[in-house]
């Protein structure tokens, strides 16, 4: 299921997240205690970089920026005519898509 975040929610968040403090943050659900602390300059800097770019509604993705590197570099790829790259990115997104996927730290 797509995951979206609208520019009015996240205003909405970064106003509520204003006036908590990092223990009140870490309550909240979703929220690690290891991110509570920087959870609301992320917010806050993700909302200046929508209102900057005019961005009203972003698509929000579980994998992090280097899973993010590596499947543009594998769309790159796939571009150039690879058959191999498009059969890892389709295998990432059919693994991504499934609900009962394991993230194993590296």
């Amino acid at each position: 299921m797509p995951r979206r975040l609208e520019r009015v929610d996240l205003q909405k968040w970064v106003e509520r997240m204003a006036t908590m403090d990092v223990d009140e943050r870490s309550a909240l659900r979703g929220v690690k205690a290891s991110r509570a602390g920087s959870i609301f300059a992320g917010a806050l800097v993700a909302l200046c970089a929508m209102e900057a770019l005019q961005v009203d509604r972003v698509r929000i993705c579980p994998w992090a920026v280097r899973e993010g590197l590596m499947l543009h570099r594998l769309d790159e790829l796939q571009s150039e005519g690879s058959k191999t790259a498009a059969k890892v990115i389709d295998s990432a997104r059919q693994s991504s898509a499934s609900p009962h996927r394991q993230h194993r730290a590296g």
